[in-house]
């Protein structure tokens, strides 16, 4: 779950001044070289920061495989549920939500989510 540090500081979501734009979704690769490639390709401000890390528990070769796409569809689906706003900006994707990190952690320990914290300064 990225998002830029002033979004976090200094400007909060048009619904709830309490809630701030993160970016949920989910990759089949390493969290860092995901986020690293898409700046490449987009003008951002600044360089975002990982707030939170979600992974599933069942790590078992034997197991069934974890579908994160459909944990993503699950996030996404709690977050418009609760009201929380997805971005209706024409680019930079759909996978901005209005909404505060202790929401997200819920929802993550619902779906049986380990959570990775990072970065705690933000």
């Amino acid at each position: 779950m990225p998002t830029f540090p002033r979004l976090i500081h200094l400007i909060p979501a048009k619904v709830d001044p309490e809630r701030f734009w993160f970016k949920v979704g989910q990759t089949g690769r390493v969290v860092e070289r995901r986020i690293a490639d898409q700046l490449r390709s987009t003008a951002m401000p600044e360089d975002p920061v990982i707030l939170r890390i979600y992974t599933s528990h069942s790590t078992a070769p034997s197991g069934p495989p974890v579908s994160y796409a459909e944990l993503e569809r699950k996030f996404h689906k709690l977050l418009g549920a609760a009201g929380h706003s997805k971005t209706n900006a024409r680019s930079g994707g759909t996978e901005w939500f209005a909404t505060t990190t202790e929401f997200l952690d819920q929802i993550a320990l619902t779906l049986d989510l380990v959570v990775e914290l990072r970065d705690p300064d933000l």
